[in-house]
Protein backbone atom coordinates (compact mmCIF):
# COMPACT_ATOMS: atom_id res chain seq x y z
CA UNK A 1 0.00 0.00 0.00
CA UNK A 2 0.96 3.62 -0.52
CA UNK A 3 0.53 5.16 2.93
CA UNK A 4 1.08 8.71 4.14
CA UNK A 5 1.42 9.42 7.86
CA UNK A 6 0.95 13.09 8.77
CA UNK A 7 2.43 14.56 11.96
CA UNK A 8 4.21 17.58 13.37
CA UNK A 9 7.41 15.53 13.44
CA UNK A 10 10.12 16.94 15.69
CA UNK A 11 8.61 20.42 15.81
CA UNK A 12 8.80 21.70 19.40
CA UNK A 13 5.48 22.80 20.84
CA UNK A 14 5.48 26.55 21.46
CA UNK A 15 3.91 25.98 24.89
CA UNK A 16 6.90 24.10 26.25
CA UNK A 17 8.52 20.64 26.37
CA UNK A 18 6.51 17.68 25.18
CA UNK A 19 9.23 15.08 25.67
CA UNK A 20 7.09 12.51 27.45
CA UNK A 21 4.49 12.32 24.71
CA UNK A 22 6.22 13.14 21.46
CA UNK A 23 3.47 12.07 19.09
CA UNK A 24 5.57 13.00 16.07
CA UNK A 25 8.18 10.50 17.17
CA UNK A 26 5.53 7.82 17.70
CA UNK A 27 4.30 8.40 14.15
CA UNK A 28 7.88 7.93 12.96
CA UNK A 29 8.16 4.60 14.78
CA UNK A 30 4.98 3.40 13.07
CA UNK A 31 6.21 4.63 9.68
CA UNK A 32 9.41 2.61 10.12
CA UNK A 33 7.50 -0.56 11.04
CA UNK A 34 5.14 -0.19 8.08
CA UNK A 35 8.03 0.44 5.68
CA UNK A 36 9.87 -2.61 7.02
CA UNK A 37 6.70 -4.62 6.36
CA UNK A 38 7.00 -3.73 2.66
CA UNK A 39 4.65 -0.75 2.27
CA UNK A 40 5.48 2.46 0.41
CA UNK A 41 5.38 4.90 3.31
CA UNK A 42 5.67 8.68 3.23
CA UNK A 43 6.06 10.61 6.48
CA UNK A 44 4.66 14.10 5.91
CA UNK A 45 5.90 16.31 8.75
CA UNK A 46 6.11 19.95 9.70
CA UNK A 47 9.78 19.64 10.52
CA UNK A 48 12.49 17.05 10.98
CA UNK A 49 12.02 13.34 11.51
CA UNK A 50 14.41 10.40 11.23
CA UNK A 51 12.79 7.47 9.48
CA UNK A 52 13.48 4.72 6.96
CA UNK A 53 10.30 5.94 5.25
CA UNK A 54 10.34 8.80 2.75
CA UNK A 55 10.22 12.05 4.73
CA UNK A 56 8.62 15.22 3.33
CA UNK A 57 9.13 18.35 5.45
CA UNK A 58 7.12 21.56 4.99
CA UNK A 59 8.50 23.94 7.65
CA UNK A 60 11.99 25.48 7.30
CA UNK A 61 14.59 24.65 9.94
CA UNK A 62 15.64 28.27 10.42
CA UNK A 63 12.17 29.58 11.38
CA UNK A 64 10.90 29.33 14.96
CA UNK A 65 7.39 27.87 15.00
CA UNK A 66 6.30 30.01 17.94
CA UNK A 67 7.71 33.34 16.77
CA UNK A 68 5.37 36.31 16.28
CA UNK A 69 2.25 34.32 17.08
CA UNK A 70 2.98 31.84 14.28
CA UNK A 71 2.44 28.66 16.30
CA UNK A 72 -0.24 27.41 13.89
CA UNK A 73 1.62 28.33 10.71
CA UNK A 74 3.43 24.95 10.38
CA UNK A 75 0.12 23.15 10.84
CA UNK A 76 -1.51 25.21 8.08
CA UNK A 77 1.34 24.42 5.68
CA UNK A 78 1.14 20.75 6.59
CA UNK A 79 -2.59 20.53 5.85
CA UNK A 80 -2.15 22.41 2.57
CA UNK A 81 0.59 20.01 1.48
CA UNK A 82 -1.64 17.07 2.40
CA UNK A 83 -4.45 18.53 0.27
CA UNK A 84 -2.10 18.67 -2.73
CA UNK A 85 -0.67 15.17 -2.29
CA UNK A 86 -3.55 13.11 -0.89
CA UNK A 87 -4.53 11.49 -4.21
CA UNK A 88 -1.03 10.00 -4.49
CA UNK A 89 -1.81 7.56 -1.67
CA UNK A 90 -4.06 4.61 -0.89
CA UNK A 91 -4.55 5.70 2.74
CA UNK A 92 -4.04 8.89 4.75
CA UNK A 93 -3.23 8.42 8.44
CA UNK A 94 -3.26 11.59 10.52
CA UNK A 95 -1.46 12.00 13.84
CA UNK A 96 -2.63 15.61 14.22
CA UNK A 97 -5.67 14.93 16.39
CA UNK A 98 -8.74 17.06 15.78
CA UNK A 99 -6.76 19.71 13.86
CA UNK A 100 -6.93 17.67 10.66
CA UNK A 101 -10.56 16.48 10.85
CA UNK A 102 -12.02 19.17 8.59
CA UNK A 103 -9.37 18.74 5.89
CA UNK A 104 -9.63 14.95 5.96
CA UNK A 105 -13.43 14.96 5.75
CA UNK A 106 -13.13 16.62 2.33
CA UNK A 107 -10.73 14.02 0.91
CA UNK A 108 -11.71 11.24 -1.48
CA UNK A 109 -8.89 9.00 -0.21
CA UNK A 110 -9.65 6.66 2.74
CA UNK A 111 -8.30 8.11 5.98
CA UNK A 112 -8.17 7.70 9.73
CA UNK A 113 -6.91 9.71 12.69
CA UNK A 114 -5.09 8.45 15.77
CA UNK A 115 -6.18 10.55 18.75
CA UNK A 116 -3.46 10.98 21.37
CA UNK A 117 -4.96 13.69 23.55
CA UNK A 118 -7.74 13.63 26.11
CA UNK A 119 -11.23 13.77 24.62
CA UNK A 120 -13.15 14.22 27.90
CA UNK A 121 -13.12 18.02 27.66
CA UNK A 122 -16.31 19.87 26.60
CA UNK A 123 -14.68 21.82 23.78
CA UNK A 124 -13.28 18.62 22.28
CA UNK A 125 -16.65 16.90 22.56
CA UNK A 126 -18.06 19.68 20.40
CA UNK A 127 -15.38 19.15 17.74
CA UNK A 128 -15.66 15.37 17.58
CA UNK A 129 -19.45 15.60 17.57
CA UNK A 130 -19.24 17.81 14.47
CA UNK A 131 -17.23 15.08 12.72
CA UNK A 132 -19.08 12.11 14.18
CA UNK A 133 -18.48 9.86 11.16
CA UNK A 134 -14.73 10.42 11.03
CA UNK A 135 -12.78 7.16 11.58
CA UNK A 136 -10.76 7.44 14.80
CA UNK A 137 -8.29 5.21 16.63
CA UNK A 138 -7.85 5.58 20.38
CA UNK A 139 -4.65 4.89 22.30
CA UNK A 140 -6.58 3.53 25.30
CA UNK A 141 -10.01 2.07 26.00
CA UNK A 142 -10.45 4.70 28.73
CA UNK A 143 -10.15 7.35 26.05
CA UNK A 144 -12.99 5.75 24.07
CA UNK A 145 -15.23 5.44 27.12
CA UNK A 146 -14.85 9.15 27.85
CA UNK A 147 -16.63 9.97 24.58
CA UNK A 148 -18.49 6.89 23.28
CA UNK A 149 -20.32 8.88 20.59
CA UNK A 150 -17.25 9.13 18.36
CA UNK A 151 -16.57 6.72 15.50
CA UNK A 152 -13.88 4.72 17.27
CA UNK A 153 -12.56 1.89 15.10
CA UNK A 154 -10.39 0.23 17.74
CA UNK A 155 -7.71 0.89 20.36
CA UNK A 156 -4.03 0.67 19.42
CA UNK A 157 -1.75 1.82 22.26
CA UNK A 158 1.43 3.87 21.99
CA UNK A 159 4.17 1.52 20.83
CA UNK A 160 7.95 1.51 20.54
CA UNK A 161 10.46 -0.30 18.30
CA UNK A 162 11.76 -3.41 20.01
CA UNK A 163 15.37 -2.31 19.50
CA UNK A 164 14.92 1.21 20.90
CA UNK A 165 15.44 0.42 24.60
CA UNK A 166 17.48 -2.43 26.00
CA UNK A 167 16.32 -4.53 28.97
CA UNK A 168 18.36 -5.12 32.12
CA UNK A 169 17.69 -8.48 33.75
CA UNK A 170 20.07 -8.25 36.73
CA UNK A 171 20.07 -4.61 37.91
CA UNK A 172 21.38 -3.09 41.11
CA UNK A 173 17.74 -2.10 41.78
CA UNK A 174 18.73 0.31 44.54
CA UNK A 175 16.35 3.13 43.59
CA UNK A 176 12.81 3.81 42.42
CA UNK A 177 12.26 5.76 39.18
CA UNK A 178 9.60 8.38 38.55
CA UNK A 179 9.13 10.09 35.17
CA UNK A 180 6.81 13.05 34.66
CA UNK A 181 6.43 16.53 33.27
CA UNK A 182 7.28 18.68 36.28
CA UNK A 183 3.95 20.47 36.44
CA UNK A 184 1.82 21.51 39.39
CA UNK A 185 -0.74 18.79 38.67
CA UNK A 186 1.84 15.98 38.95
CA UNK A 187 1.99 14.29 42.39
CA UNK A 188 5.74 14.68 42.82
CA UNK A 189 5.54 15.19 46.57
CA UNK A 190 3.53 11.98 46.92
CA UNK A 191 6.19 10.07 44.96
CA UNK A 192 8.86 11.40 47.32
CA UNK A 193 6.86 10.32 50.38
CA UNK A 194 6.24 6.80 49.03
CA UNK A 195 9.90 6.29 48.11
CA UNK A 196 11.03 7.56 51.52
CA UNK A 197 8.63 5.18 53.29
CA UNK A 198 10.06 2.26 51.30
CA UNK A 199 13.61 3.20 52.28
CA UNK A 200 14.60 3.56 48.62
CA UNK A 201 16.25 6.41 46.77
CA UNK A 202 14.01 8.18 44.26
CA UNK A 203 15.29 9.27 40.85
CA UNK A 204 13.02 11.77 39.09
CA UNK A 205 13.33 12.52 35.38
CA UNK A 206 11.34 14.85 33.17
CA UNK A 207 11.12 18.35 31.71
CA UNK A 208 9.57 21.42 33.29
CA UNK A 209 7.39 23.63 31.10
CA UNK A 210 8.04 27.36 31.12
CA UNK A 211 4.75 28.17 32.85
CA UNK A 212 5.61 25.80 35.72
CA UNK A 213 9.10 27.15 36.44
CA UNK A 214 7.95 29.07 39.51
CA UNK A 215 6.23 25.97 40.93
CA UNK A 216 9.40 23.96 40.35
CA UNK A 217 11.63 26.60 41.95
CA UNK A 218 9.60 27.14 45.11
CA UNK A 219 7.86 23.78 45.71
CA UNK A 220 9.90 21.03 44.08
CA UNK A 221 13.52 22.20 44.06
CA UNK A 222 13.75 22.32 47.89
CA UNK A 223 12.53 18.71 48.01
CA UNK A 224 15.27 17.65 45.61
CA UNK A 225 17.82 18.67 48.23
CA UNK A 226 16.83 15.56 50.18
CA UNK A 227 19.56 12.94 50.40
CA UNK A 228 17.32 10.26 48.90
CA UNK A 229 16.11 12.24 45.84
CA UNK A 230 17.98 12.77 42.55
CA UNK A 231 16.76 14.69 39.51
CA UNK A 232 17.70 14.63 35.82
CA UNK A 233 15.88 16.82 33.32
CA UNK A 234 16.59 15.09 30.02
CA UNK A 235 17.04 11.45 29.05
CA UNK A 236 18.01 10.29 25.57
CA UNK A 237 17.25 6.71 24.55
CA UNK A 238 20.60 5.36 25.74
CA UNK A 239 20.18 7.08 29.10
CA UNK A 240 16.59 5.80 29.36
CA UNK A 241 17.74 2.20 29.10
CA UNK A 242 20.13 2.74 32.00
CA UNK A 243 17.65 4.85 34.01
CA UNK A 244 14.71 2.44 33.79
CA UNK A 245 16.82 -0.71 33.67
CA UNK A 246 18.71 0.10 36.86
CA UNK A 247 15.58 0.85 38.88
CA UNK A 248 13.78 -1.57 41.16
CA UNK A 249 10.51 -0.23 39.75
CA UNK A 250 8.90 2.70 37.99
CA UNK A 251 6.53 4.46 40.39
CA UNK A 252 3.28 6.01 39.13
CA UNK A 253 1.85 7.86 42.16
CA UNK A 254 -1.28 9.33 40.59
CA UNK A 255 -3.91 9.06 37.88
CA UNK A 256 -2.72 8.99 34.28
CA UNK A 257 -4.08 10.76 31.22
CA UNK A 258 -3.41 10.15 27.55
CA UNK A 259 -0.81 10.17 26.14
CA UNK A 260 1.36 10.36 29.25
CA UNK A 261 1.46 6.63 29.93
CA UNK A 262 4.42 6.25 27.55
CA UNK A 263 6.97 6.03 30.43
CA UNK A 264 5.17 2.86 31.59
CA UNK A 265 5.75 1.29 28.18
CA UNK A 266 9.39 2.42 28.21
CA UNK A 267 9.93 0.84 31.62
CA UNK A 268 8.42 -2.46 30.44
CA UNK A 269 10.71 -2.41 27.39
CA UNK A 270 13.62 -2.28 29.86
CA UNK A 271 12.20 -5.19 31.86
CA UNK A 272 11.36 -2.94 34.82
CA UNK A 273 8.13 -3.51 36.80
CA UNK A 274 5.66 -0.64 37.16
CA UNK A 275 4.05 0.16 40.53
CA UNK A 276 1.01 2.38 40.03
CA UNK A 277 -1.75 3.77 42.21
CA UNK A 278 -5.05 2.41 40.95
CA UNK A 279 -6.67 4.23 38.03
CA UNK A 280 -8.61 3.01 35.01
CA UNK A 281 -5.75 3.79 32.63
CA UNK A 282 -3.03 2.26 34.81
CA UNK A 283 -5.11 -0.92 35.13
CA UNK A 284 -5.39 -1.02 31.35
CA UNK A 285 -1.66 -0.66 30.67
CA UNK A 286 -0.27 -2.81 33.49
CA UNK A 287 -0.92 -6.54 33.67
CA UNK A 288 -1.17 -6.83 37.44
CA UNK A 289 1.30 -9.44 38.65
CA UNK A 290 3.01 -9.70 35.25
CA UNK A 291 4.39 -6.31 34.24
CA UNK A 292 3.84 -4.62 37.59
CA UNK A 293 1.40 -4.11 40.43
CA UNK A 294 -1.65 -1.91 41.02
CA UNK A 295 -1.77 -0.41 44.53
CA UNK A 296 -4.89 0.92 46.24
CA UNK A 297 -3.08 3.36 48.54
CA UNK A 298 0.36 4.63 49.52
CA UNK A 299 0.97 1.81 51.98
CA UNK A 300 0.23 -0.80 49.32
CA UNK A 301 2.57 1.03 46.94
CA UNK A 302 5.37 0.86 49.52
CA UNK A 303 4.80 -2.89 49.97
CA UNK A 304 4.77 -3.38 46.19
CA UNK A 305 8.11 -1.58 45.82
CA UNK A 306 9.66 -3.91 48.38
CA UNK A 307 8.32 -6.96 46.49
CA UNK A 308 9.25 -5.64 43.04
CA UNK A 309 12.75 -7.10 43.27
CA UNK A 310 11.20 -10.57 42.81
CA UNK A 311 9.52 -9.80 39.47
CA UNK A 312 10.91 -11.86 36.55
CA UNK A 313 12.20 -9.10 34.28
CA UNK A 314 12.42 -11.29 31.21
CA UNK A 315 8.65 -11.88 31.47
CA UNK A 316 8.06 -8.11 31.62
CA UNK A 317 10.08 -7.65 28.43
CA UNK A 318 8.05 -10.41 26.74
CA UNK A 319 4.83 -8.64 27.80
CA UNK A 320 6.13 -5.43 26.20
CA UNK A 321 6.94 -7.19 22.93
CA UNK A 322 3.51 -8.85 22.89
CA UNK A 323 1.48 -5.70 23.50
CA UNK A 324 3.52 -2.55 22.86
CA UNK A 325 6.02 -3.16 20.06
CA UNK A 326 5.80 -1.04 16.90
CA UNK A 327 5.56 -4.23 14.85
CA UNK A 328 2.37 -5.23 16.70
CA UNK A 329 0.92 -1.76 16.08
CA UNK A 330 1.85 -1.89 12.39
CA UNK A 331 0.01 -5.20 11.91
CA UNK A 332 -3.09 -3.79 13.61
CA UNK A 333 -3.02 -0.65 11.46
CA UNK A 334 -2.55 -2.75 8.31
CA UNK A 335 -5.87 -4.45 9.06
CA UNK A 336 -7.56 -1.08 9.54
CA UNK A 337 -6.13 0.29 6.31
CA UNK A 338 -7.39 -2.72 4.37
CA UNK A 339 -10.82 -2.41 5.97
CA UNK A 340 -11.06 1.28 5.13
CA UNK A 341 -10.11 0.68 1.52
CA UNK A 342 -12.52 -2.23 1.12
CA UNK A 343 -15.46 -0.84 3.07
CA UNK A 344 -15.22 2.92 2.77
CA UNK A 345 -17.80 4.32 5.17
CA UNK A 346 -19.02 0.90 6.29
CA UNK A 347 -18.83 -0.98 9.55
CA UNK A 348 -15.30 -2.25 10.19
CA UNK A 349 -14.42 -5.57 11.74
CA UNK A 350 -12.71 -5.58 15.12
CA UNK A 351 -8.93 -5.41 15.21
CA UNK A 352 -7.33 -7.37 18.03
CA UNK A 353 -3.89 -6.74 19.49
CA UNK A 354 -1.80 -9.23 21.40
CA UNK A 355 -2.95 -9.49 25.01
Amino acid sequence: MKIVLVSLGDLVDAQGPYDLANTGRLAGFLADALAEAGHQVTLLVARGSCSVARVVQVWPHDVCAGASGAAFAPLMLLLEELERRADDFDIVHSHLGYFSLSALARQTVPFLTTVYDRVDLPERHAIFRSFSGTPLVSISDRQRRSFPGANWLTTIPCCLPEHLLQPTFDPAADYVAYVCNLASECPIERAIRIAAASGMRLKIAGPCAVHDRAYFRYRIKPLLASAHVDYVEHLDDCAKSAFYGGARALLVPGALTEPYYLPLVEAMACGTPVIALRSSLASEIIEDGVSGMIADDDGAAVAAILRAVHFPRAAIRVAFERRFSAQVAARAYEQLYENLRAERGGKLVAVELGR
